[in-house]
């Protein structure tokens, strides 16, 4: 085979050994591109805040009183008094209505909190050494009257 021939069929043997160019043939790959990376996964959310005690300050301690029913309230609204003692500490609100049920709830900044608990719902706020508010016990309404009786 004359040289003109051989270097005629390089190429064709290159073709046919996989490589793309003559280069690839001798030994010199050329430049591949770099694989496709999957984009990493979003971040977690990060973990929820923490409620901050947003109460003011000297609210701790025990209160005790009465929920009374409140003008108005249908007949059938029994009984007329609730024996009643709440704790308050660290912003938050925990009342016990012996077996009439229980509510708890935070305290804002403006010294009031919702009630929730079993049997009944509603809104109380401080002022001073007092608890006052309202809360619903199935459709009857009652005043909440407690007065602070000892700090924590």
């Amino acid at each position: 085979m004359t040289a003109r021939a051989a270097l005629l069929t390089l190429p064709a043997m290159a073709l046919l050994a996989g490589c793309s160019t003559v280069e690839g043939w001798f030994g010199h790959e050329p430049a591949r591109p770099q694989p496709v990376v999957a984009p990493a996964p979003p971040a977690p959310p990060p973990p929820p805040a923490t409620q901050l005690n947003l109460a003011p300050a000297g609210l701790d301690g025990r209160y005790a009183g009465t929920l009374r029913l409140s003008s108005g309230a249908a007949r059938t609204c029994r009984p007329a008094r609730i024996p009643a003692s709440a704790t308050v500490a660290n912003g938050q609100v925990a009342m016990n209505l012996g077996r009439f049920g229980s509510a708890q709830g935070t305290i804002g900044s403006d010294a009031g909190a919702n009630l929730t608990g079993t049997e009944l719902a509603g809104q109380a706020s401080f002022s001073g050494n007092r608890l006052h508010g309202q809360v619903q016990r199935g459709t009857c309404p009652y005043d909440i009257r407690l007065m602070k009786r000892a700090a924590r």
